[in-house]
């Protein structure tokens, strides 16, 4: 079920393309539609409005059990809240504007493994049900005060490299995990916009 799962995921990288537009709820529950322009609308009726997007606005996401948060720049990313496809279910969906990267997460009561070697072997069962695994490597970071690992993977799939990059925590509450990807040269060329996104990632 878990290989299933992110054979999900990366399948779901390549539906992406075919939306230009993406309705969502706003932390305060209204819906709105983003347009690829840059502005926005409220789809309900009683408080339609259309208004510029500003470059400093920041919109933040809360996890599933409200223990972490996410903070994105509707500039530059499209939320999606649709968290289902054939059974699996994420939390969140991030599209950059330009469809070319996508960022996850999902929470979930379940820990994962804490040590390097358990947690590394966990992620590379999973990754080479999708594709030829190239690399993959772990290391502890430090983000927002919070102790994460952050795990690196390169990816072959029909001849073409892909890179995922994710933060993972995990305590007796259950875990959580992040990550965005894209083709390897894509993901070089945008590695500071990727960045920008999962390190905004803290505790609520």
């Amino acid at each position: 079920m878990k290989t299933k799962s992110l054979c999900l995921l990366f399948g779901l990288f390549y539906s992406l393309i075919s939306s230009a537009q993406y309705t969502l709820k706003t932390p305060d529950g209204h819906t709105v539609q983003l347009h690829t322009n840059g502005t926005w609308e409220y789809v309900s009726a009683n408080t339609a409005s259309t208004m510029e997007l500003s470059k400093e606005q920041t919109l933040k996401y809360a996890s599933k059990n409200k223990r972490f948060t996410v903070e994105y720049d509707p500039l530059l990313w499209a939320f999606d809240t649709v968290n289902k496809d054939e059974g699996f279910q994420w939390d969140a969906l991030f599209h950059s504007r330009d469809l070319e990267l996508t960022a996850f997460c999902f929470e979930t009561r379940l820990m994962l493994p804490l040590e390097k070697e358990d947690l590394e072997s966990y992620m590379r069962e999973q990754y080479s049900a999708i594709g030829k695994l190239v690399s993959l490597s772990s290391k502890k970071e430090t983000i927002n005060g919070m102790v994460l690992t952050q795990v690196d993977v390169e990816l072959e799939v029909t001849g073409i490299p892909y890179i995922y990059r994710g933060y993972i925590y995990s305590d007796h509450l259950g875990s959580f995990q992040f990550w965005a990807s894209t083709q390897k040269t894509v993901f070089l060329q945008d590695e500071k916009r990727i960045l920008k996104l999962i390190n905004s990632v803290r505790k609520a």
